[in-house]
Order: C-alpha cells, then sequence, then structure tokens
C-alpha cells in the first residue's frame, strides 16, 4: 500500500487502454478527490520511480450515463453529491474494483425526472441541481440529465405521464441557459423521435451541443430513423420502455441497434434485459457502439422493503424495484454488478472497461479516441 503523504505516481503496465486499443507505457496520475486523474500517457521507459502493475488494465474510470441516485440519496437538487458520491466509493470497494494503488472514481450524470406530483417548473429545477453540483467541484457528478420531460406517454415506465411536455425548442434553450447559469452544464436531452417536434428539438440540442437521447418511445423504424439523421446520437436504455421488435415492423430499437452514429445505453443489472438480449445488443453495435448505464434508483444499495419516488411508491424486492403496476422503477442496483454479467456473456475486461468508462465519455465528447486521456480518471481494473 502506498504512503498516504503521496499525491501522484508512475504506474507501468503492459496493457493500457490508449487509442482504442491495449499497449505498454507508463501513465503518470494526481492523485486527489477525483481519483488518480491522468496527467500523461506515455511510451514505456526506463522510469525508476514507475510502480509495476503487470498485466493489469489501466483504463478510464467508470462513468454511469444514467443514475438517479443511490444509498437513499436522490440526485441533486434533492440530494447531496457528497453523501452519493461516499455511497459510491463503497460500493467501489465492496465491488473489488479497488486497486491497492487507488479506489477507482465512479462518476456520474445526475439524470432528473424533472415531471413530479405536483409538477415542478423544469427550468427552477435543472437550475437548482446545476447549482447544488457546482458548489462542490471535486464530487465525482460530472453533468446533468433530463429524461423525465418529453416523453411518449404510451411508453411513461414509472414517470407520471400527466406531467409530460411536448418537444419544445425554446424550453430546451431556456434549461441550457439555466444550467450554464448557475456554473453546471445540460449534457443529455431525453426524447420519443415521433412526438411533434421532436426532430426540431433533437436538431436544436446538436446545435448547443447536448446529446439528443432517443427515449420512452413508440417510434417506428421510420421516425427514429430521421431523429438519428437530424443528429441524436444515444439511445436510452435500448430496448426498455420502447417499442417492441417484430420482422414487419423493426421500430425504434432496431434502427438505434442498426445505426452507427448512435450509441445504445444497455442496462446491465441482469434483471432489465435477459444476457442474451445484451450478446445481440452487443454483436449489432461492435466495440465502443454501446455503453453499460445502471438506471440506478436512490434505493440502489438499500435494504429490501416501500420506498416514495417519482410521486408513488415502489418496493425493492433484494433483486428488483418495481411500482404498483408491476412495472420496473430504475434498477436496485448500481454499475457494480455490470462486471458479472458482461464476463457472463464472454466479454474479457477490455470490452467491459471500454463499455463502463471509454466509451460514454465519447458519448460525451465524439472527438476523443476510446481510451485514456489527460484529465480522465483512471481505474486499474481488477474485476473478480
Amino acid at each position: 500500500m502506498l504512503p498516504t503523504t503521496r499525491d501522484s505516481l508512475h504506474v507501468r503496465s503492459r496493457r493500457l487502454l490508449v487509442g482504442g486499443g491495449v499497449r505498454p507505457g507508463i501513465v503518470e496520475l494526481a492523485l486527489g478527490p477525483r481519483g488518480a486523474v491522468v496527467v500523461d500517457v506515455r511510451p514505456d521507459a526506463d522510469e525508476a520511480d514507475a510502480i509495476d502493475v503487470g498485466d493489469a488494465l489501466v483504463a478510464p474510470a467508470p462513468l454511469d450515463l444514467h443514475f438517479h441516485g443511490c444509498g437513499g440519496h436522490v440526485v441533486p437538487p434533492g440530494g447531496d453529491p457528497g453523501a452519493i458520491d461516499l455511497a459510491l466509493r463503497d460500493a467501489s470497494r465492496d465491488a473489488g474494483w479497488s486497486h491497492e494503488l487507488a479506489v477507482p472514481a465512479y462518476e456520474w450524470i445526475a439524470t432528473l425526472p424533472v415531471p413530479q406530483r405536483p409538477p415542478a417548473d423544469p427550468v427552477e429545477h435543472l437550475a437548482a441541481a446545476a447549482q447544488a453540483v457546482a458548489a462542490q467541484p471535486d464530487a465525482w457528478c460530472v453533468g446533468l440529465r433530463i429524461e423525465g420531460l418529453f416523453l411518449n406517454p404510451l411508453r411513461a415506465g414509472v414517470w407520471p405521464p400527466e406531467t409530460f411536455r411536448p418537444p419544445d425548442t425554446a424550453l430546451l434553450e431556456e434549461l441550457h441557459a439555466a444550467a450554464r447559469e448557475a456554473g453546471g452544464a445540460l449534457r443529455i436531452i431525453d426524447v420519443a423521435p415521433e412526438l411533434p417536434g421532436a426532430v426540431e428539438l433533437v436538431e436544436r440540442a446538436r446545435e448547443l451541443g447536448i446529446v439528443a437521447s432517443l427515449a420512452h418511445s413508440d417510434a417506428t423504424w421510420e421516425q427514429a430513423r430521421r431523429a438519428i439523421d437530424a443528429g441524436a446520437t444515444l439511445a436510452t436504455h435500448t430496448w426498455n420502455a420502447m417499442r417492441p421488435v417484430t420482422h414487419r415492423d423493426p421500430g425504434i430499437v432496431a434502427a438505434v441497434l442498426a445505426d452507427p452514429r448512435v450509441h445504445c445505453e444497455l442496462i446491465c443489472d441482469g434483471v432489465h434485459l435477459h444476457p442474451g438480449t445484451i450478446a445481440l445488443s452487443v454483436a449489432a453495435c461492435g466495440a465502443g457502439g454501446w455503453v453499460a448505464i445502471s438506471d440506478a434508483s436512490p434505493f440502489a444499495g438499500c435494504p429490501p422493503g416501500p420506498y416514495r419516488w417519482a410521486g408513488t411508491t415502489v418496493t425493492h424486492d433484494g433483486v428488483a424495484l418495481r411500482d404498483p403496476e408491476g412495472h420496473l422503477a430504475g434498477s436496485a442496483s448500481l454499475l457494480d454488478v455490470a462486471p458479472g454479467v458482461l464476463r457472463g456473456i464472454g466479454l474479457d475486461d477490455v470490452a467491459v472497461a471500454v463499455a463502463m468508462g471509454a466509451a460514454p465519455r465519447r458519448v460525451l465528447d465524439p472527438s476523443r479516441a476510446l481510451g485514456l486521456q489527460v484529465g480522465d480518471p483512471a481505474w486499474i481494473v481488477e474485476l473478480h
């Protein structure tokens, strides 16, 4: 174990995830509140102070693009980012992710189900969330996302459909400006592509630098394709809360799986998707074309029992979280269970690390390669 006073280190590995491939080299890391952050990546050299980790994979740390909270803490503005990070740190340790050199960060996007009973003003709600995150600059939260707003009531899932709104570019602009003025950033906006105004909203999101994600949708193949052509680059928890696939009506699911312009989110908790469905999706999307998400509810990691969320009572049975109608209400698990699910379908540690860390970062920054970059929190991967 390293001395607690050490604030930087050089790590030599025969397997650094860099530029979409694995190669030997040395990564310089700065140790701080965000974990072990990459300062430099370079080819192997004769550096006496480098710590050799052998064949351990060094990759970008996990980044959960779809996260509602955990450990009884909802994402801001209702919850405290610091309390969430402590719960995530414990989960990482319990999962065996912690190498003796460093505990990996577990970064997350605060995913806001803005509609509540009574309905909250989405602009005020987002601004309050952005302000709460900005007040803790060392938190592992890297941005904001709105899921429960521009969705199709036919595929509402746990969200109260009476609080949905038609896609509205003026409202999107207000949301974007409110987040920026509060010191934050709206990184992802979810939208059902078949709704009137959805294509225009996707186009405006692209212009504003916001990722448009196709979500909670009854779209046909053609409707989904129009939104992809307009700039949608992400599919929200693919398969779940989406029009079912048939051989004459492939719908939105087939459209996003077949299009390399789209990253497909897959909930890898062993409940939302059959392992065979994940395997099919991985094969369709290819390496780097899909991301593992948790869709963690605020009660992920909590004991079984009833809880209140999204204006209703949800029941945690120890495996899944369901509303009174039996709908899955987010996940009862974090990304800590994803490696076991993914290795169970034959994926190796490189594929798992790409899906959990490198690919999510490329969703947010399409210009980057699939691998370590300066500023990334690093993960010395040890999967058990």
